[in-house]
Parts: C-alpha cells; sequence; structure tokens
C-alpha cells in the first residue's frame, strides 16, 4: 500500500505525459482532497493545540495556551506552507517563549 500526496493535478501531468499512466492508475485508488489551510481558519485553534499537546507531551514547553492576541494573528496569516509552516512557527514560539510562562505572546513570528 502506498500514500502519496501531491499539490499537482497528476491526471493533467499524465495527459501532458509528464506523469507515467500506469503509475497513476496505480495511486489512484482513493483521493482526498484537503484545502489549504488560507481556507480553514477555523482549525488553526485546534492545530495550535494539538501542536502544544504534542510539546507538552515531549517535555520542552512550559507554556500552556496562547495570548488571544497572538491566536487572532495566527488566524489572521494566510499560511503559504500551510500546516507545516504552522507548526514551525507554533515551535518556534514555544521554543522561544520565556521559561515558566504561561501563555505565548508574540508581536511578529
Amino acid at each position: 500500500r502506498i500514500i502519496a500526496a501531491t499539490n499537482r493535478d497528476l491526471s493533467e501531468l499524465m495527459e501532458a505525459e509528464q506523469f507515467r499512466q500506469d503509475l497513476y492508475y496505480r495511486v489512484n485508488v482513493v483521493r482526498l482532497f484537503l484545502p489549504p489551510l488560507r481556507q480553514r481558519m477555523e482549525d488553526i485553534p485546534l492545530l495550535v493545540e494539538h501542536f502544544l499537546e504534542e510539546f507538552r507531551d515531549e517535555g520542552e514547553v512550559a507554556v500552556q495556551d496562547f495570548d488571544p492576541a497572538a491566536m487572532s494573528t495566527l488566524c489572521d496569516y494566510d499560511w503559504p506552507g500551510n500546516f507545516r509552516e504552522l507548526a514551525n512557527v507554533v515551535e518556534r514560539l514555544v521554543l522561544l517563549a520565556e521559561e515558566g510562562i504561561g501563555t505565548a505572546q508574540f508581536e511578529d513570528f
């Protein structure tokens, strides 16, 4: 079994002879479409909480949550790097937070 992800239209690439037809039919069994993060901003607070929970489990963080202004900034950003960019920003903010602080605050990420 193979799980593959791409941001390109494989059917178009196949028609343009830039992707092998036999491989296309092998990997095109179940298609899932996930819209970019900028189209599902309501997921950002849930994802931020998930990332914080992961960092807490690893014992790397004293941050318990994000300041409302910080969360607002995260929700207003366009996220061209999608999920990975959000994860990296949350990790950066957590690592740069003052030790023992209960709330992550920032001006610009």
